[in-house]
């Protein structure tokens, strides 16, 4: 995934428009899709702006996870369900390696042991994660 497009993936996932975002970073509409198509390239500051709007590591945003050894789910939800972004992520980020993602399985693969899924225990498996963090963040808030 491009700069640009990792650019427009985390503002959609936002929720801001490129006219909303152009406005938090103090810079024209016009900038933000030049920036998303590609056409500009940021400078060091403008990225740490965007960034910190879009609340995303400016690593992630820049070089994406792939960079640092951890295959991105982010190529994969582009194009499928943007719900499971986040699950993804949690699950690259203990080193599964996202082998297929499609309407009817996902395959996942660690220390050369493969796990598929159907789209039913997929979801079911995402929203018990999610309550388990939620309830580990309601007693840390505490």
């Amino acid at each position: 995934m491009k700069l640009g497009e990792r650019i427009q993936f985390y503002r959609k996932r936002s929720g801001y428009t490129q006219a909303e975002l152009a406005t938090r970073i103090n810079v024209a509409t016009v900038t933000i899709q030049n920036y998303e198509l590609d056409a500009r390239e940021p400078k060091l500051d403008r990225l740490a702006a965007i960034a910190s709007v879009l609340d995303v590591d400016l690593s992630d945003l820049v070089e994406g996870l792939t960079a640092r050894g951890i295959r991105t789910s982010d190529d994969i939800c582009a194009e499928s369900d943007l719900r499971h972004n986040a699950f993804f992520k949690y699950l690259a980020s203990l080193c599964y390696e996202i082998m297929e993602n499609s309407d009817e399985t996902a395959v996942f693969s660690r220390n050369r042991k493969t796990i598929q899924l159907s789209k039913d225990k997929l979801d079911e498996l995402q929203s018990d994660v999610e309550k388990l963090i939620r309830l580990h963040m309601t007693s840390v808030s505490r």
